[in-house]
C-alpha cells in the first residue's frame, strides 16, 4: 500500500468514525487539556438546547446545575486528571434553565505517547426512564394501599349497614315521637357520611364503582363553586373562570365534587397558612378555572392509552399560597402525606384526586414553588356533546305482599336488621349465613323463594359461587347481591348471572326494598305473559 494510498483509507475511517458518533443517539462532547469544548455531536445539540457554534469554545460548566458540591467537581476532575475514568449519575442544566438527570461516562484520550490530550464524556439522559419508574413505584403503592382500603372497607361497611337497618327500624317503630325521630335523623347522617368516607377511600384506591354518566362539566363546576364558597374565609378571593361552556365528560359526578372539593380545601389550607400573620389577608386569592387545552406532550407521552378524539378539558385551580417544598413535590399523591400538623390533615384529599382523575382516564400535573402558590392542572377527555338525562328517582310505598325472600350474609348483626325490615313490609324471609348454607335451603323450599338477596364476600362458598349453584336450579329468580368492598370485579358479578343486580353497601333500606319488590314484580308479570301463551 502506497503513503497516498494509506491516507486515503486513513481518511475513510475518520469519516466514517465521525458519521458514526453524529448518528449516536447519547450525547457525545469532546474536551481538550484546558477543559474546553471542541466537539459536540448532533444528539448533544437536541438533549441541551446548545447548537455546537454555542458549546464549542466554553467549558462544560455551562451544563453545571448546581445542584452539586465544589467538592463533587474537584474529586471529578481529580480522577480524570490521574488518567482514570469516571462514571455516576448527574443533574444537569439545558439552556433553557430545565435540569435533568444524566448517567455519565467521561474518559481521558492518550495520544502515543500515552499523555493526556482530551476528554470525551458520553451522556444519556435519564428523564423518561426515571419518570417511569417513578409511575412503576406509585402503582405499586397505590397497590398496597388498595389492598388495606379493602380490608377496611368490608369490616367498617358491614358494621354501617347493620347501623342504619336498625336506625330505620327505630324510625318505622316510633314515628310519633318527633324528639327521637330527630336523634335517629343525625346518627344517619353521621353513618352515612362515614360511608362517603369509605367510597372516598375506595376512590383513590381504584376499587369504587363509578356511575358514568355524560354530564355538563362546566354546570358542574359551577354549582360547586356556590357550594364551596361559603367555606372559604372572608379575606380571601375565590374567582371561577369557565372559558368553555357546553363542555361535556363522562364522568361520575360525586368522584368530580369531591375532585373539585379536595382541590379547592388545599387551596385553601394553603392561602390561610401563608397570610395568616398578614396584616392585610386580601393578598390571598384562589381561581378555578375551566378550558379546552391539550396536555402538554410529556404527559401524552407517559400515557399513550388515553389519547381520544374528542379534545380535553382542563380544569385549573391555581393560588398563591404557601407552596411546596421540592422534596415533597414527589410525595404529594401519597396516601396518608400530609404537611400539615397532627391532627389537621388526613393527608388523603389529593390521594383521591389521583384516584378519581385515573378513574375518568384523565391526566394530573402539579407546579408549586415555596411562598409563591401552586398549580393543579386536571385534563378530562371531552365527551361527543349530548343532553344529559336527569335520573329522576320515584319514591314508592312498598308491601312484600307475603312474598319470601331467602337473605344470605355472614353478619349475623346486619342478617337481622335486614330480616326485620323486609318482615316490616310484609315479606317472609328465609336466611342463610354463608354461601353453602343458602344453596341448601334454596334447593329444599326453591318453591317458595320469590327472591335471594346475598352477600358477595363469604366464608365456606361465595356469593357469584352460590348464585351460580343457584342457577342450576332456578334460571329466573331474582338475585340482589350486596357487598362491602366496592370493587370494579363487582359490576361483572350481575353481568355474569341472569336476572340479577348489584348494591353496594351500606344500601339506603328504602331503595333495598324498592329493588327487591321491583324484581319480583318483573318476575310475576313475566311468568303471567309466558301462562298466557
Amino acid at each position: 500500500m502506497t503513503a497516498k494510498q494509506g491516507l486515503k483509507t486513513e481518511e475513510q475511517h475518520l469519516l466514517l468514525l465521525e458519521g458514526a458518533i453524529a448518528a449516536i443517539n447519547e450525547s457525545i462532547l469532546i474536551a481538550d487539556m484546558a477543559g474546553i469544548i471542541v466537539y459536540v455531536n448532533p444528539a448533544f445539540s437536541l438533549c441541551t438546547g446548545y447548537s455546537a457554534d454555542e458549546a464549542i469554545g466554553h467549558s462544560p460548566a455551562l451544563l453545571n446545575s448546581g445542584q452539586h458540591s465544589p467538592e463533587f467537581y474537584k474529586q471529578f476532575w481529580s480522577i480524570l486528571q490521574q488518567g482514570r475514568s469516571w462514571s455516576g449519575r448527574i443533574l444537569n442544566r439545558k439552556k433553557d434553565g430545565t435540569i435533568f438527570p444524566s448517567n455519565l461516562s467521561v474518559a481521558p484520550i492518550f495520544d502515543r505517547h500515552g499523555d493526556i490530550q482530551h476528554y470525551v464524556a458520553v451522556y444519556e439522559d435519564l428523564t423518561d426512564r426515571e419518570n417511569m419508574q417513578k409511575q412503576i413505584i406509585k402503582a405499586q403503592k397505590m397497590e398496597a394501599v388498595a389492598l388495606m382500603v379493602g380490608g377496611i372497607a368490608h369490616d367498617f361497611n358491614n358494621m354501617l349497614a347493620g347501623m342504619i337497618g336498625n336506625f330505620y327500624l327505630m324510625r318505622q317503630q316510633h314515628p310519633e315521637d318527633e324528639v327521637l325521630q330527630q336523634r335517629i335523623q343525625s346518627l344517619e347522617a353521621a353513618t352515612h357520611h362515614g360511608a362517603n368516607m369509605i367510597r372516598q377511600m375506595l376512590t383513590f384506591a381504584r376499587k369504587d364503582i363509578t356511575d358514568m354518566q355524560i354530564l355538563r362539566l362546566d354546570y358542574l363546576i359551577k354549582e360547586n363553586h356556590r357550594l364551596t364558597a361559603a367555606m372559604v374565609s372572608e379575606g380571601i378571593q375565590l374567582e371561577l373562570a369557565i372559558e368553555e361552556n357546553e363542555l361535556y365528560i363522562q364522568g361520575d359526578a360525586t368522584q368530580l365534587q369531591q375532585i373539585l372539593f379536595n382541590l379547592i380545601t388545599n387551596a385553601h389550607h394553603a392561602v390561610q397558612s401563608r397570610y395568616k400573620h398578614d396584616a392585610d389577608p386580601q393578598q390571598g386569592h384562589i381561581r378555578l378555572q375551566l378550558s379546552s387545552d391539550e396536555p402538554p406532550d410529556h404527559l401524552l407521552r407517559e400515557h399513550p392509552e388515553l389519547l381520544n378524539d374528542h379534545g380535553w378539558g382542563c380544569i385549573r385551580c391555581e393560588d398563591n399560597g404557601c407552596g411546596i417544598n421540592a422534596e415533597d413535590m414527589d410525595h404529594v399523591f401519597d396516601p396518608f402525606f400530609t404537611t400539615k400538623p397532627p391532627g389537621e390533615g388526613s393527608g388523603l384529599g389529593m390521594a383521591m384526586v389521583y384516584g378519581a382523575v385515573q378513574n375518568h382516564r384523565g391526566l394530573i400535573d402539579i407546579a408549586s414553588k415555596p411562598d409563591q402558590g401552586t398549580c393543579v392542572r386536571i385534563w378530562l377527555p371531552k365527551h361527543a356533546a349530548a343532553v344529559p338525562v336527569p335520573n329522576l328517582r320515584i319514591a314508592i310505598e312498598v308491601d312484600g305482599n307475603g312474598h319470601c325472600v331467602l337473605l344470605v350474609d355472614d353478619e349475623k348483626p346486619l342478617r337481622t336488621a335486614l330480616k326485620e325490615v323486609l318482615e316490616l313490609h310484609g315479606f317472609s324471609v328465609l336466611t342463610a349465613d354463608n354461601g353453602e348454607q343458602a344453596v341448601d335451603v334454596f334447593c329444599a323450599q326453591q318453591a317458595s323463594i320469590d327472591a335471594v338477596v346475598m352477600d358477595v364476600i363469604m366464608p365456606k362458598k361465595g356469593g357469584l359461587l352460590a348464585a351460580k349453584e343457584i342457577r342450576q336450579y332456578s334460571t329466573d329468580v331474582p338475585i340482589i347481591f350486596q357487598t362491602s368492598y366496592g370493587e370494579q370485579a363487582l359490576q361483572s358479578v350481575s353481568d355474569n348471572i341472569p336476572f340479577s343486580t348489584s348494591l353496594q353497601k351500606p344500601v339506603h333500606m328504602p331503595d333495598l326494598l324498592q329493588v327487591i319488590h321491583g324484581h319480583i314484580a318483573n318476575r310475576l308479570e313475566h311468568h303471567k305473559r309466558a301462562s298466557e301463551k
